[in-house]
């Protein structure tokens, strides 16, 4: 995680792409087609990418 904050490019990119994370889980949330088994396999999938 220190390397990813070191300059303000990397953090730019970092923050982006967390921001991005949230959207995409915002949008997943919102959509009610999915069922509540698919919805934790796409949140569980994105945290354990991102992290």
């Amino acid at each position: 995680m220190e390397l990813l904050f070191t300059n303000t490019i990397s953090a730019f990119f970092a923050v982006d792409f967390l921001i991005s994370c949230d959207v995409f889980l915002v949008f997943i949330n919102m959509d009610l087609s999915f069922i509540s088994y698919y919805r934790w396999i796409i949140f569980s999938s994105t945290f354990i990418f991102v992290f």
